[in-house]
């Protein structure tokens, strides 16, 4: 299940500052992203730029945060000024790629968000028994233990901007308001 996006004050922080980042990722060359070091998780292409990771190693070679945000100050500064947040930076599914079902970690205090930056016709996420397009400029939420996968079948790449945050009383209704989604779409990406 998808959460309320508006549940969390990030989200519409992070949507106020939509084309500032999508123009900061826009400006990257393809080359400056680095491949998701875990390739038995995806077909294709999936490539990521990473900004900030608090206390996660990435597995990713040769990784240089400092310089990553330096490339993205605007983004950086964004993110960085968001409470909670754990982990953050630029994901890219190439055409004709497949980030197959899977979890993020095993903490359920991990709450993952996504904004979409560039979604080409043709690609698809799912969430648990929600699946369906993304909205550029729309946040994605749920709990990083919840089954998720995205299929990119376009022409163009798929782009979005991944945030983890860190909330343990979630359960306790730290968030403002933390309301599961249901969707009747069953359908599987």
């Amino acid at each position: 299940m998808r959460l309320d996006p508006e549940g969390f004050a990030f989200t519409s922080f992070l949507e106020r500052h939509f084309e500032t980042i999508r123009e900061e990722e826009r400006a990257l060359a393809r080359a400056e992203y680095a491949p998701w070091p875990q390739r038995e998780a995806y077909s294709g292409e999936w490539l990521v730029f990473p900004l900030v990771a608090r206390g996660v190693d990435l597995g990713v070679p040769g990784l240089d945060l400092e310089a990553n945000r330096r490339r993205c100050p605007r983004t950086a500064e964004v993110l960085l000024s968001v409470d909670r947040l754990v982990l953050a930076g630029f994901s890219r599914l190439e055409p004709g790629s497949h980030i197959f079902p899977h979890v993020d970690g095993s903490s359920p205090d991990v709450v993952r968000c996504q904004l979409p930056l560039h979604v080409p016709s043709g690609s698809l996420f799912r969430i648990a028994e929600w699946a369906g397009p993304s909205t550029e400029g729309r946040c994605l939420v749920f709990r990083g233990v919840t089954e998720h996968e995205s299929v990119n079948r376009g022409t163009a790449p798929r782009t979005v901007l991944l945030a983890d945050f860190r909330f343990p009383s979630l359960g306790r209704g730290e968030a403002r308001r933390s309301t599961e989604r249901t969707s009747s779409s069953t359908s599987g990406p």
